[in-house]
């Protein structure tokens, strides 16, 4: 990925790779919020987006440290709760569910991410735990099959290591897996 100077010492990306599995696209401060709207606001096939974005999570995308990038985390805590966190009315600002399906976005993450990827983002330093905590609300919105699995996936063994760790929201993701 090139970049071309712009004042003070700043750049910006260009010719950004979309749909490669290219870890660089991530790396991109502003591709999140791109891609994001995009995805949840236009009204054709999504598919090959959804398992794109999803593919990076999982253990054979080799990503390091992917959800450490606060943007890559609100990209996906974005398309799991349906549109966007407004901190003034406390409220997500939800998209049409014509538009965006966010259980259905929630049931590929279970099958393209898997167990490994998705427990282990809440454990150490723990950068999915909201992540996963919105993954769950968005499986209990649409009563989802997937919730019994998710819930197995985080057996007492793994909510006792979350429990003992020193992780940022680990409490909401401990609430939100007893609600599945």
């Amino acid at each position: 990925m090139g970049s071309k100077r712009r004042g003070k010492g700043r750049r910006r990306a260009v010719g950004v790779p979309v749909g490669r599995r290219n870890s660089a696209f991530y790396r991109w401060r502003y591709a999140q919020g791109l891609v994001c709207l995009l995805v949840i606001n236009i009204s054709s096939d999504k598919t090959g987006a959804v398992e794109t974005i999803l593919k990076a999570l999982s253990p054979e995308a080799a990503v390091p440290d992917l959800l450490s990038r606060a943007p890559t985390n609100r990209l996906y805590k974005t398309l799991l709760q349906g549109g966007h966190f407004n901190r003034e009315s406390n409220l997500v600002e939800r998209v049409p569910s014509t538009l965006w399906d966010t259980t259905s976005f929630a049931q590929k993450f279970i099958a393209i991410v898997g167990q490994q990827a998705t427990t282990q983002m809440c454990l150490g330093e723990g950068h999915g735990t909201f992540l996963v905590a919105e993954l769950c609300d968005a499986l209990i919105r649409g009563d989802s099959p997937d919730r019994t699995k998710l819930k197995k996936w985080f057996d007492d063994k793994i909510k006792k290591t979350i429990k003992s760790e020193d992780v940022k929201g680990k409490q909401v993701l401990l609430e939100k897996l007893e609600a599945l």
